[in-house]
């Protein structure tokens, strides 16, 4: 995988929870809290392949 492509995975994921973050029900006082991404990983056959990556999302509840 190229230095490239790396750099582009974090970007995707600050954008998902992004979008994620923004979302909320206009009747509830308060958010809850957003999951946050902790790790994730690419698997190599789908990138040697030249298909987009597929990406597994580990996320736990963030208590802010």
């Amino acid at each position: 995988m190229t230095q490239e492509r790396m750099g582009q995975l974090p970007a995707l994921a600050a954008a998902t929870m992004t979008a994620t973050s923004a979302c909320g029900d206009a009747d509830s006082p308060r958010l809850e809290p957003q999951p946050r991404i902790v790790s994730y990983w690419v698997d190599p056959e789908f990138i040697d392949l030249g298909e987009t990556a597929q990406i597994s999302w580990a996320v736990e509840n963030a208590s802010d």
